[in-house]
């Protein structure tokens, strides 16, 4: 079965979409053929959109944006919607929606996925479900918190769930997930991932506190 991924982020490298897709892609990969189509490559939409049509799933993995999806990512579904207008096709294709955010509660991502949602309804996607993952920080490496920790396990548990669901084009009502651990943990770990970008960056914790003039 042929799978487009849809890779939501801005960023271009070291992002957390990237970190799930690539956990995603190890566990579809050995009986599916999977396409990373990173939507900030505007220029190369043309070609994704054959991609879409020659795949039987789609899976997005994106992060949030204010409450919503990032605007290259919403300017991709109205482009995606327009070319299927223009070329009178009708999409037969199940669609699956992974949304992490930066928030402790992974219920924030909600209205993200129902974005999705609507917009499959509206250009009959078939919506297979979504997974909304809270505390996203904590995905952007796996050498503090790999997936065989504790504070990871449901979430590598519903992953793999999801992988199944999506094997067999099944359709599932939307999970949101909160990281096995205490919210004041969860911020001291996030605070930790930022002081230690500053300082690969060569900032000190002195700087980070500088007011613009």
């Amino acid at each position: 079965m042929q799978i487009a991924i849809l890779d939501g982020t801005p960023k271009f490298k070291e992002s957390r979409s990237g970190y799930l897709i690539n956990h995603m892609e190890n566990l579809l990969g050995g009986n599916n053929e999977c396409h990373q189509l990173k939507l900030i490559r505007k220029s190369q939409w043309q070609q994704y959109y054959k991609t879409i049509d020659e795949s039987e799933v789609i899976l997005l993995v994106a992060p949030l944006y204010v409450d919503g999806l990032p605007s290259h990512v919403l300017d991709f579904m109205y482009h995606y919607e327009k070319y299927l207008k223009d070329e009178g096709k009708t999409p037969n294709l199940v669609m699956y929606t992974i949304i992490n955010c930066g928030f402790y509660e992974g219920i924030q991502n909600k209205i993200a996925i129902e974005i999705v949602n609507n917009w499959c309804n509206k250009i009959g996607i078939t919506k297979g479900g979504g997974i909304g993952i809270g505390a996203g920080t904590l995905l952007a490496t796996d050498k503090p918190i790999p997936f065989t920790a504790a504070s990871r396990k449901t979430l590598k548990e519903e992953l793999q769930k999801f992988k199944e669901l999506i094997e067999v084009k099944g359709t599932k009502d939307d999970l949101y997930l909160n990281p096995q651990m205490s919210r004041s943990k969860c911020m001291r770990l996030s605070d930790m991932y930022w002081y230690f970008c500053g300082f690969a960056n060569r900032l000190t914790p002195k700087k980070l506190y500088v007011k613009r003039q």
